[in-house]
């Protein structure tokens, strides 16, 4: 578990490992409904889909304006500890909302006016990509730019029953024109590792 020695280290993780048993955090890939994934404001060429792979020449980009809403549905309940954003030195994110199980997507009038779990300014938890760095290096893209990654605790006892995170995200950290993430995890555990969450639905329609 080598995030979980990462963070372990950092006090800024202090409080949300107190809540959580950091042998259970693991990254919620595998967790994420990739189908039913949304953005608002997303660019046509760089979507949503480039953050939660694996190439890292791909990434997202906003479009008309800085601001992006990304919603992020799980298969199954899940508690999430963390996130990890990374992006380039200008253009990464810098403040974001987060909210969970919202029944319709989140509209950008709703992100000013509906009260957020947790804001949060990811500026002063950015630390320099080298591994990023060095894998971009030969491209020519937006995103191969110096690319920084942030780790931000979240309040773990606010994310207990997951069953979907949106993520609002409201200024860059070079207040560039668009946004650029090349790459999101969210780290946690599930609930209940048997059962998906149709599984668990079905199981209360029963009772």
């Amino acid at each position: 578990m080598a995030f979980v020695k990462a963070i372990a280290s950092d006090a800024l993780f202090s409080e949300t490992l107190a809540a959580a048993d950091p042998a259970m955090l693991i990254a919620l890939t595998e967790f994420i409904d990739k189908k039913q994934i949304e953005c608002l404001n997303q660019s046509d060429e760089h979507t949503v889909f480039s953050i939660f792979g694996n190439d890292p020449k791909q990434y997202l980009e906003s479009d008309v304006d800085e601001q992006l809403i990304i919603v992020i549905p799980f298969n199954q309940m899940v508690k999430v500890h963390s996130l990890k954003i990374t992006g380039p030195k200008g253009n990464a994110p810098s403040t974001i909302k987060t909210y969970i199980n919202r029944p319709v997507t989140l509209s950008f009038e709703e992100a000013d006016a509906v009260e957020a779990v947790e804001v949060i300014d990811v500026t002063p938890l950015y630390q320099p990509d080298s591994v990023a760095a060095t894998e971009q290096s030969s491209s020519s893209s937006t995103a191969a730019a110096e690319t920084i990654t942030a780790m931000v605790p979240l309040r773990f006892v606010k994310y207990q029953n997951v069953s979907s995170l949106t993520v609002f995200v409201g200024q860059n950290v070079g207040r560039a024109d668009t946004t650029v993430v090349n790459k999101v995890v969210v780290y946690g555990s599930p609930v209940e590792s048997t059962k998906s969450l149709s599984e668990l639905k079905k199981d209360g329609h029963e009772h």
